[in-house]
């Protein structure tokens, strides 16, 4: 076994209304300044920048449910979000 191990980046895919959309999986350093970011502030705009960050349209984030897009993060993140 010589080689190299190649990484590359996951791309979740979901559907809001029947319309798909994609966002990259978020990277240690997405994750822990999004951590930092939710303690300072915990409202919605946190996530939504989270989120956009991450390839999500922030007009698309904005018509979601709240439901959706804590389940949205908890899923991308493997984490639940407090």
């Amino acid at each position: 076994m010589s080689g190299v191990i190649e990484f590359s980046r996951h791309v979740f895919k979901f559907k809001l209304d029947g319309e798909e959309y994609k966002v990259t999986h978020p990277t240690v350093k997405d994750i822990e300044e999004f951590e930092s970011e939710a303690k300072a502030d915990q409202g919605i705009e946190t996530t939504i920048k989270f989120l956009e960050k991450l390839g999500l349209n922030p007009v698309v984030a904005r018509s979601m449910e709240v439901g959706h897009l804590t389940k949205l993060v908890e899923v991308i993140s493997g984490a639940k979000k407090n």
